[in-house]
C-alpha cells in the first residue's frame, strides 16, 4: 500500500511540474510569435525599400546617360566650332537633365 501510495505521490508531482511549465511554455509562445511578426514587417520594409533603391537607381542611370549626351554634344559643339548652333541644343539637354532628376 505505501508503494502504491509513493507511487501516485510520484506520478501526482510529475503532473504538477508538467502542469507548472505550462504558463513559461505559453509565454515563450508569445515571444515567438511576436518576433515572428516583427520579422515578417522588417521583410516588408525591406521589400520597400529595395523597390525604392531600384527607382532611384534607374534615375541615376537615366542622369548619367543625359549627362554622357550633353558631353557629347558639348564636344561636338566645340569641335566643330559650331558653338551657336549647337548651344540650343545642349541647353535644351541641361534643362532636360534638370528636371528629369
Amino acid at each position: 500500500m505505501k508503494e502504491l501510495e509513493a507511487d501516485l505521490e510520484a506520478q501526482l508531482q510529475a503532473k504538477e511540474a508538467d502542469c507548472s511549465s505550462v504558463p513559461i511554455l505559453k509565454r515563450q509562445l508569445r515571444d515567438m510569435e511576436s518576433v515572428s511578426s516583427r520579422l515578417e514587417e522588417q521583410h516588408r520594409l525591406n521589400a520597400s525599400l529595395r523597390s525604392e533603391i531600384v527607382g532611384y537607381q534607374r534615375r541615376l542611370d537615366a542622369g548619367d546617360q543625359m549627362m554622357s549626351e550633353l558631353e557629347n554634344r558639348l564636344s561636338d559643339a566645340a569641335g566643330a566650332g559650331a558653338g551657336k548652333s549647337s548651344a540650343p541644343s545642349a541647353a535644351s539637354s541641361m534643362r532636360r537633365l534638370q528636371v528629369s532628376v
